[in-house]
């Protein structure tokens, strides 16, 4: 035995050292891939990795195998190889069903690191991995190596983009939920972590799946990976005050812990996520107080974090603002059921946000026209059962000043007037838009919600629905935001820098107004251009890449 071990230490490189793997011989790799070492097996793996050749089919038929070492090596060589690898990928998620953990990890490991299309083929099989139960694994490694794979990699190593990190679009719920509340509840804080970093792409449904479990997992540490337990919880409170929902408020003061490692960063973040809470958290500071107490007089805490803590108190008293706040229960309904009887209340006033370009503007419209189409007839006048408020135009603007009844904007209408009139026939409740709208302008830029450039949209049509809320707040007049009409995208489609991304700043800019209206499932209704134009172009291939 000592002479195994001695052997399985030959050609060990120190840092800056030689990799002497790469001087052997490519059979005396595939030899140290069966290797009771698992030293051997790794550094094998990573030298035949970057030989050239075709080592897939001896790889396969050593994962059939029945010795153990050989079906590891296989697996870990097989990941080695990356791309090339794909012609092993349906090999590799059958291993993900063998009763051996061990193999089952070093298989996630290996998907982790092949092409596309076999990593987005595997996604079912590693989410059924997250809560399978093995007698073999009561720790359950494999389900912890498998949400590496699947959400973020592992703390502090290099790996590629862990196959789900950027979106959970057209994966099965039926399979996601489970595997996430079985990762929530995971003894290891890194396979909680992992859960967590779905957060920001979970949708409206997803949450009121799952934040039961979201917080849960706030509650209390895993066993084991202390270390990293805050960060689960931590992202939980974050959500949870994105949301404003109310019970998040006592568990971030609970969550301080002033007496475990970590209190400073548990306090700066804590106190940033109540004061999104806005003047409710207000009625945490006589424990925020108690708790500052025992930090200076009892921990004896650093001056410096002192300062930090009790400057983020003076802006939880400074608070002015005063969010509608949701508890779980209330989470859970359907956001149009949320408040008394609101599906039932004929006076609630139903309030309409519309946005984009030169087609929700209207550019090319002309009021003087409207009488020569039957179907809309009378809509040159002012609509007296429809509230209107809205704000046109780029270096020139025309704003309303306030709400007014519906009517075109001058010599110009958009869709609003026949939807006003037509909604306003369906609906015995009264209804309200809110349009901001601007010809020539992108979500790449004008409308970006994180950097906005150019002519800054998003916060000026965020200020002008806050504003016009805030008039019917004055008012008295109850109302409630039932959708958000979209029309926007063909100058995104002609530049080489946005077309690409606009799935991914539409996403965004959805979440961002849910977020800032506080409106988690607030609906938004999309319109598209023909794809050919009254100019004769052709739009097709410009619209499908947009969609995708």
């Amino acid at each position: 035995q000592a002479a195994e071990v001695i052997s399985a230490g030959r050609d060990f490189a120190f840092k800056d050292d030689p990799n002497r793997y790469d001087e052997r011989s490519t059979d005396q790799l595939l030899a140290g891939l069966t290797s009771w070492s698992p030293f051997v097996r790794k550094r094998s793996a990573a030298a035949l990795g970057k030989r050239e050749g075709d080592f897939v089919p001896t790889l396969i038929k050593q994962l059939a195998g029945n010795d153990a070492n050989s079906r590891y090596g296989a697996c870990e060589a097989l990941g080695a190889l990356g791309k090339r690898a794909d012609a092993a990928a349906p090999q590799l998620r059958a291993a993900l069903k063998d009763s051996d953990p061990w193999l089952q990890c070093l298989a996630a490991e290996a998907i982790a690191y092949v092409g596309p299309a076999e990593r987005k083929a595997s996604v079912s099989d590693l989410l059924a991995l997250t809560v399978g139960k093995n007698p073999a694994d009561p720790r359950r490694h494999a389900a912890l190596t498998a949400s590496l794979a699947l959400f973020t990699h592992y703390p502090g190593t290099r790996a590629p983009k862990s196959i789900l990190e950027d979106s959970l679009d057209g994966v099965n719920r039926a399979l996601l939920y489970p595997a996430l509340q079985s990762l929530l509840q995971h003894e290891d804080s890194i396979a909680r972590s992992t859960a967590a970093r779905t957060y920001k792409n979970l949708n409206d449904q997803d949450l009121v799946e799952l934040l039961p479990h979201i917080v849960r997992a706030i509650e209390g540490p895993a066993p084991s990976n202390e270390m990293f337990a805050d960060g689960v919880r931590l992202s939980g409170l974050d959500l949870l005050s994105r949301l404003h929902i109310r019970e998040g408020m006592a568990l971030c003061v609970a969550l301080i812990e002033p007496d475990r490692w970590g209190e400073r960063t548990r306090s700066k973040d804590c106190l940033v996520y109540l004061q999104r809470y806005g003047t409710h958290a207000k009625a945490m500071l006589p424990k925020l107080r108690e708790l500052r107490a025992y930090l200076a007089d009892v921990k004896k805490v650093p001056a410096e974090n002192m300062k930090q803590f009790d400057e983020r108190l003076a802006a939880i008293e400074a608070s002015t603002e005063t969010p509608t706040l949701v508890s779980l229960d209330d989470f859970k309904k359907p956001t149009a059921a949320r408040g008394a009887d609101a599906d039932t209340d004929k006076k609630t006033l139903r309030v309409f946000i519309f946005a984009g370009q030169s087609n929700m503007v209207g550019t090319h419209s002309n009021v003087e026209h409207i009488q020569r189409f039957p179907p809309f007839a009378g809509l040159d006048k002012p609509q007296q059962d429809v509230l209107f408020s809205y704000n046109l135009g780029r270096e020139t603007k025309e704003i309303s000043k306030g709400w007014i009844a519906l009517q075109p904007t001058g010599t110009y209408f958009g869709p609003e007037l026949s939807f006003g009139r037509q909604v306003a026939k369906e609906t015995e409740a009264p209804i309200a838009i809110i349009k901001c709208a601007s010809g020539g302008t992108a979500l790449g830029d004008d409308w970006n919600p994180d950097e906005p450039s150019g002519f800054k949209l998003y916060p000026l049509a965020l200020d002008l629905v806050r504003s016009s809320l805030a008039e019917l707040d004055r008012k008295k007049i109850a109302y409630r935001i039932e959708g958000f009409m979209w029309h926007q995208g063909e100058n995104d489609m002609f530049s080489k820098e946005f077309k690409p991304a606009y799935a991914k700043n539409l996403t965004n800019f959805i979440a961002s107004w849910r977020r800032d209206l506080k409106l988690p499932g607030l609906r938004f209704y999309i319109g598209e251009l023909c794809t050919k134009t009254v100019w004769g172009m052709d739009n097709r291939e410009n619209m499908h890449a947009i969609r995708t």
